[in-house]
């Protein structure tokens, strides 16, 4: 029967699941998390059930965010990686490394069509929009007493709400392009990462995750995007900061690798590993390029761990035995 008891609450899980994904993409930091409600559905009921979810969380989107150009990305963005995700596993056991690197390249070239198309590469519209959005926001925080507070504690607070919203908004749009990759390879990878937790049975178990590394080639971008940086050679600037904000996010994971890798050696609980890895996530360390609004790039431990582990390979040293001379 079309109305059993088992119909109806599978529909309303359904529902459940598409709901929560429309709506953790309409927050700031759900964002993130949009697509692991229908990845979560995909384990538990199937790819038909997957797909139906997706299509529901995609009208959803549409009646929340009420802006076509948003919800045709996540329609079209989000609903690329999770179809390339569906694919990639369906064929056996698969490594988390090539699903997130074959994924992330599919979201991101979904994602740069959908910005073409949408805008036309119109960035003083664009520009536009987004003083009219900054010019509020520092009214905002002017009429805040405790933020006016912290305003005269920190000078890049004072800086925003002191320069022109054309200002800042310009600085904001050199620094997109870095913003957006690091956003779409943070989703990709967090979700397959509990894509693995819920269904391990997709993923090779040969792969172990404390032993990953980002590829060696990448040591040299880092190295060319840090030479502007240093030598303070201000028209290369914007491009290095692209280039640096993007391969943080990898050796990032690096670093959490190592970090892992260390901390489970020692038998130390899993919560207090997370804990403390977090932590040390919070630590951040400026690295100034120069003194324009917004120019700094956050370095935080694990980075500089996973860029350092890059010459010094911290886990081969401890898995390798000391010599003994006697």
């Amino acid at each position: 029967m079309f109305l059993s008891k088992e119909n109806i609450k599978q529909g309303l899980e359904v529902l459940f699941y598409a709901s929560s994904s429309a709506l953790l993409f309409a927050s700031i930091f759900g964002a993130f998390l949009c697509p692991a409600p229908i990845l979560f559905i995909l384990v538990k009921k199937g790819k038909v059930l997957a797909l139906i979810t997706f299509a529901i969380s995609s009208f959803i989107t549409f009646l929340v965010v009420k802006n076509l150009q948003i919800s045709l990305f996540y329609t079209l963005g989000f609903g690329s990686f999770l179809m390339s995700t569906m694919y990639l596993t369906q064929k056996g056991p698969t490594s988390i490394s090539e699903l997130f690197l074959k994924s992330s390249l599919i979201l991101t070239c979904m994602t740069l069509l959908i910005v073409g198309g949408t805008t036309r590469f119109n960035f003083s519209k664009l520009s536009e929009q987004l003083s009219v959005y900054i010019e509020e926001t520092q009214k905002k925080i002017s009429e805040t007493s405790l933020l006016s507070k912290k305003m005269s504690e920190s000078d890049e607070l004072k800086s925003f709400t002191q320069s022109s919203p054309q200002y800042v908004a310009g600085h904001f749009l050199t620094q997109l392009p870095g913003y957006i990759f690091t956003f779409l390879f943070f989703t990709a990878f967090f979700n397959i990462f509990l894509f693995r937790k819920w269904k391990n049975t997709l993923f090779s178990k040969k792969e172990k995750l404390t032993l990953w590394k980002a590829p060696e080639a990448l040591i040299w971008f880092a190295v060319l995007g840090l030479v502007p940086v240093v030598f303070h050679i201000v028209q290369f600037i914007p491009v290095s900061t692209n280039i640096l904000r993007v391969l943080s996010f990898f050796y990032f994971l690096q670093g959490l690798a190592v970090l892992a890798f260390i901390l489970s050696r020692r038998n130390i609980s899993f919560l207090i590993q997370c804990l403390f890895i977090v932590a040390l996530s919070f630590t951040l360390i400026p690295l100034a390029t120069s003194k324009e609004l917004f120019s700094n790039i956050w370095l935080n431990i694990p980075i500089l761990i996973g860029f350092a582990d890059t010459w010094f390979d911290f886990r081969k040293r401890l898995i390798t035995p000391k010599r003994s001379y006697l």
